[in-house]
């Protein structure tokens, strides 16, 4: 699934190299990046890099999921939904961040079909469909919009279930 998302919205049928590394804030929509997703000895390596105090900063990560695996354990907050909540909370964040202008950049045609797409993932909504917390939703979204170089992954292996493409399209249009 994730393959093909990254073909739907990238042209690209194929895995990303991502550069966890280099961002600021990490959100994980269930990808155990640490267990089993990808390459968790490479992604450990960036995660660490990403996480370590430099400059008197370091980057922040949620990790939004059902359960609590060796990767929600190592978030800063782990945000706990429904399973298959998380395409939900993708898609509200999506809603929050076409609202307050950041898909500027992005053709008419595209940013008008997201519109339309996530028009029924206002906040109340993702929080009665996904059963996150307000806060940490707000929180969530406060944090992506003031990130200056956020990285999100999509579904992990345990999400590849019957909405783990749409998870992967949402994430993608995220970092997109």
């Amino acid at each position: 699934s994730l393959k093909a998302a990254n073909k739907e919205i990238f042209g690209i049928y194929g895995l990303p190299a991502y550069h966890m590394d280099r961002s600021d804030l990490l959100i994980s929509f269930g990808a155990d990046f640490l267990e089993t997703w990808l390459s968790p000895v490479e992604y450990a390596r960036k995660f660490k890099a990403m996480h370590r105090l430099n400059d008197g900063r370091k980057g922040v990560f949620f990790h939004v999921g059902p359960y609590q695996g060796l990767t929600g354990t190592n978030a800063d907050r782990w945000v706990s939904c429904r399973p298959g909540g998380e395409v939900v909370v993708a898609l509200g964040l999506i809603q929050i961040a076409l609202d307050v202008g950041r898909a500027s950049h992005l053709p008419e045609d595209l940013r008008s079909g997201l519109e339309r797409l996530v028009a029924p993932y206002r906040r109340d909504a993702v929080l009665t469909q996904s059963g996150i917390d307000a806060e940490s939703y707000d929180l969530l979204a406060s944090r992506l919009l003031q990130a200056e170089r956020p990285l999100v992954l999509g579904a992990g292996n345990a999400g590849a279930g019957a909405n783990s493409f749409e998870t992967h399209l949402a994430a993608n249009l995220l970092n997109l």
